[in-house]
């Protein structure tokens, strides 16, 4: 179904990177009005407590042709992305983490970083 989807990598032990995955399936009307690829308008909201960051981790990236594919029903696409690395660090407290691409808005992870 078109959308955004993103979940939590495990983290076994207490330094372990927060890493996000996703998945996107933009259908080909709202792809046209992103540039692409359509990964460089990904963009990650973090929110730890009252701290907020916003980055768009592949706007300067190299990215390789098979990153994204084109259905029948849109452009298709996974990401990767390491909170931590993008904010500048670990930090613990009690994370709330979406990303957006387009007009589309992932579901919201929570998770506690002790």
């Amino acid at each position: 179904a078109p959308g955004i989807a993103i979940e939590i990598a495990p983290r076994p032990v207490r330094n372990s990177p927060l890493v996000i995955h996703g998945t996107y399936l933009v259908p080909w009307e709202q792809a046209e009005a992103i540039e692409a690829p359509l990964q460089r308008a990904l963009v990650l909201v973090i929110q730890n407590g009252e701290l907020h960051h916003v980055a768009t981790p592949f706007r300067g990236r190299v990215l390789f042709a098979d990153d994204e594919r084109e259905t029948r029903a849109g452009a298709l696409g996974h990401f990767t992305m390491d909170v931590f690395e993008l904010q500048g660090g670990f930090a613990a407290g009690d994370y709330h983490l979406l990303v957006s691409l387009g007009e589309m808005v992932s579901n919201v992870i929570r998770v506690q970083v002790l």
